[in-house]
């Protein structure tokens, strides 16, 4: 019988590589996502293997898994700044509850435990390269505190089960990873010079440009991921390419592959480290282990892939639309009981591109004075869901839209579709109204 990994975070980055690797190997596979910052698009190509199987479920809620399980890897976080700043309290809960509730089903499934760390953990580092006995140079107040010590924290919790409950616990420390599925405006550096560089802006270089960053390509760190959690100890590995670029050369490397940029310059974020490189001294004596990919050739495949998805209007950013399309075409069309009418303009084609797989529609009353009530039927997941929608063309959409019997979110759409704003609290949600 197959190996069964449970991959927290599994429609993430790094995640849904994992999910790539563990089922080539012959694993079966449990995802494990809420989607608060994972995309469908990153595992929509596996939604037919027999060995992938997706649960939607926020971990850091108290949660059970059916059958046995051989690996328990906790991926699920915020990751880039843009979103761990957006979602801090998320951040930190997902880096504690998470944790520990993740941990519970290990001990519990007897299986083993793997915890995706940070290169934040050293903060802004007084050492250099940074080996893992190093304890950091970090703000426990900063604006990226809320990541940080999330992880710190992380890791004192995976240590914790280990001595008091006998898991077999592995950390890795990762630092700055890049490839294909990185999101296009998560604020990671190679995924904004690169999208900067394509749409013909300028490449934004905070501080003077000579800060570094170690850039280790997404199949290296998959690689480096599985021996640990094969052949590693309970200590801690950092896995990142050694490598060293200034964020200057890293725009002349974009240039070779992408044609003349041109740089503007913007103050240094508060608590940005100025130089970060990993010492992998750990993971290549004991597991053998050291990146292949040079950056040149990852940025190759990089460039490829968001150059795809930019060219097919960034359906990842479309896809946070897909709700507000299918009701504004929806209720444009009345709302009859025979199936969503094809989506036109900006959206057409859209339920191929967004892995949504909606059917439309049931209208059951009307309210106040542009409102209406929704009914939809998810296809592949034979179950219901549904929506309380407020529309009016010169003000826009606002929606409320519940899944599984638990609010998701609300947001305000103008007449093209274009979001405007959104917010996960119903409370403030239903506050807020479309300007």
């Amino acid at each position: 019988m197959a190996k069964r990994v449970l991959i927290s975070g599994g429609a993430g980055f790094v995640p849904s590589h994992l999910c790539d690797r563990f089922l080539a190997d012959g694993w079966q596979v449990l995802a494990v996502d809420n989607f608060c910052t994972g995309r469908r698009s990153n595992i929509a190509h596996l939604a037919e293997n027999p060995n992938f199987e997706l649960m939607e479920q926020d971990v850091s809620t108290a949660f059970t898994v059916a059958g046995p399980l051989a690996a328990v890897l906790h991926f699920a976080s915020p990751a880039s700044p843009v979103d761990y700043m957006k979602l801090p309290i998320e951040t930190l809960q997902v880096g504690s509850l998470g944790t520990m509730n993740l941990l519970e089903i290990a001990r519990e499934k007897q299986a083993r435990f793997l915890m995706a760390s940070t290169s934040e953990i050293y903060g802004d580092p007084l050492e250099h390269p940074q080996r893992e006995s190093y304890l950091g140079n970090v703000s426990s107040i900063g604006p990226r505190s809320v990541y940080d010590e999330a992880k710190r924290f992380s890791e004192a919790a995976v240590m914790g089960w280990r001595n008091a409950r006998g898991v077999d616990t592995k950390i890795i420390r990762i630092f700055n990873t890049y490839g294909p599925r990185m999101k296009s405006g998560d604020g990671r550096v190679v995924s904004n010079f690169i999208v900067q560089a394509l749409r013909g802006e300028k490449l934004t270089v905070y501080g003077d440009g000579q800060q570094t960053r170690s850039f280790c390509y997404v199949s290296d760190l998959v690689d480096g991921i599985v021996r640990v959690l094969e052949n590693g100890d309970h200590m801690p590995y950092n896995l990142g390419n050694p490598g060293e670029f200034t964020m200057l050369e890293l725009v002349q490397e974009i240039a070779k592959q992408v044609g003349n940029v041109d740089v503007q310059f913007l103050p240094l974020p508060k608590d940005d480290p100025t130089r970060r490189k990993p010492d992998i001294t750990r993971a290549s004596r004991d597991l053998g282990w050291t990146p292949k990919v040079p950056l040149q050739q990852g940025l190759v495949a990089m460039i490829a892939d968001l150059r795809a998805r930019l060219a097919n209007g960034d359906a990842e950013m479309r896809a946070m639309l897909a709700l507000g399309a299918i009701a504004l075409s929806c209720l444009a069309t009345g709302c009859k009981n025979d199936g969503c009418p094809p989506l036109a303009g900006p959206w057409k084609g859209f339920e191929k591109v967004s892995g949504f797989d909606v059917e439309c529609c049931a209208k059951e009353n009307t309210f106040a004075k542009h409102g209406h009530y929704i009914a939809y039927f998810h296809k592949t997941r034979k179950k219901a869901m549904e929506g309380v929608y407020v529309d009016d063309v010169r003000t826009g959409l606002w929606h409320a839209w519940k899944k599984s019997g638990t609010y998701d979110l609300g947001a305000c759409y103008d007449d093209k579709g274009i979001e405007l704003w959104r917010e996960s609290d119903e409370a403030k949600a239903k506050a807020r109204a479309c300007p």
